[in-house]
């Protein structure tokens, strides 16, 4: 279910105040913006969340990637 956040001014920058059920402890998170989402996870957890991430998309996620038809020519090394 999704749920919804009041937007408000503090000086110049606008904060959002989230429900009591999404309040993180601290007084710091880090934020990522991906495409017109805005992720906001606790500081220090970044390899934790990628690590529960693994293995939740679909079987199909990204079946239809734009993979180009034939090999790139490299020179050799």
């Amino acid at each position: 279910m999704i749920q919804t956040a009041k937007l408000f001014r503090n000086g110049g920058s606008q904060a959002i105040r989230l429900p009591k059920q999404f309040a993180f402890e601290g007084d710091e998170v880090c934020i990522k913006q991906i495409g017109s989402a805005v992720l906001i996870f606790k500081r220090g957890d970044e390899w934790k969340l990628m690590k529960s991430a693994i293995g939740q998309a679909d079987e199909d996620f990204m079946a239809d990637r734009a993979q180009p038809r034939k090999l790139q020519k490299r020179r050799r090394l």
